[in-house]
């Protein structure tokens, strides 16, 4: 901090950026983002660590992380939240898939459902017919007109799985989870386990079906898992959870987990006894290549 600064003792929660106030007070929210490429001016330490007068990064230099390295990063961003009374937030400030000046939706919330988007459940009009181990190919182009780019391949649809993913080549009608770091399909999965949609005969209650909203004004795809059941028609226990697809612009896009209610893990075809035990759910995401994947601990 400058020495021109005067340092506040009893408000000084986080720093921001050159320029603004230099303490947050908590209220609101502070944007962040990832840089592709490292700015001329940040300073280049050596091979021990140090840093040298007047050595600075080549124009340019590659900044790109892994996906393990950028999911680690947006856990530390987790843990700062909570510890330090800020909220940092990525900046959606990249263009929609569109091209033209408008701007992806920012992330909001703490994890919950989003709701009010349309329908009698608030969660789109789309909904999938009631199955067990379906799939239903779903045109996203409204919000990703250019195609979304999952890993060097375009795509202009998904595979939305009753078993609590998405695919993209084909679906995928497995209904045991398998591991997702190495699996050989293209998935993301918000909650992959046997999720049974159909009218149960008298095991509880009957199961919410599957929603999908194709928002092309805010740059997202919603599909909700609503009140779902475990195989074999249980409703003895009901999970709700979403995946959200934010279009961020040339194709790239993030990926939202939301949660509201996880009360079983596996279907009675998995090892499972009353929707617990067994081989348990799985969550995370795979290019299917064997290097690029990420599945929740």
């Amino acid at each position: 901090m400058p020495a021109t600064d005067v340092f506040d003792p009893t408000n000084h929660t986080a720093l921001l950026f050159e320029g603004e106030p230099r303490w947050h007070s908590g209220t609101g929210s502070v944007t962040y983002s990832f840089l592709s490429s490292i700015p001329s001016h940040y300073d280049d330490p050596n091979s021990t660590g140090s840093l040298v007068d007047g050595q600075f990064f080549a124009a340019g230099t590659d900044a790109s992380l892994t996906i393990t390295q950028r999911a680690m990063a947006e856990l530390v961003v987790q843990r700062f939240n909570e510890v330090a009374n800020v909220n940092l937030v990525p900046s959606g400030t990249a263009p929609s898939g569109g091209g033209g000046n408008t701007t992806g939706s920012q992330i909001t919330g703490n994890g919950t459902m989003v709701t009010g988007l349309g329908g009698t459940a608030g969660y789109g009009e789309q909904t999938m017919p009631r199955n067990d181990d379906g799939s239903q190919n779903i045109d996203i182009s409204g919000v990703f007109e250019g195609g979304l780019n999952f890993f060097g391949a375009n795509f202009s649809s998904i595979y939305v799985n009753t078993n609590g993913s998405i695919s993209f080549n084909a679906g995928i009608s497995t209904y045991t989870p398998f591991g997702i770091s190495g699996s050989s399909s293209r998935i993301i999965a918000p909650f992959f386990a046997d999720v049974d949609t159909r009218t149960p005969a008298s095991t509880g209650d009957e199961s919410g079906p599957i929603y999908v909203d194709i928002d092309a004004t805010s740059d997202v795809v919603t599909i909700t898992w609503d009140d779902v059941n475990f195989y074999s028609t249980d409703g003895s226990l009901q999970n709700s959870f979403q995946l959200q697809l934010f279009d961020r612009g040339s194709g790239d896009f993030d990926i939202v987990f939301r949660y509201e209610d996880i009360n079983w893990t596996t279907g009675d075809a998995s090892g499972g006894t009353g929707g617990l035990g067994g081989t348990v759910a799985r969550a995370g995401f795979s290019a299917g290549d064997g290097t690029n994947f990420y599945e929740l601990p």
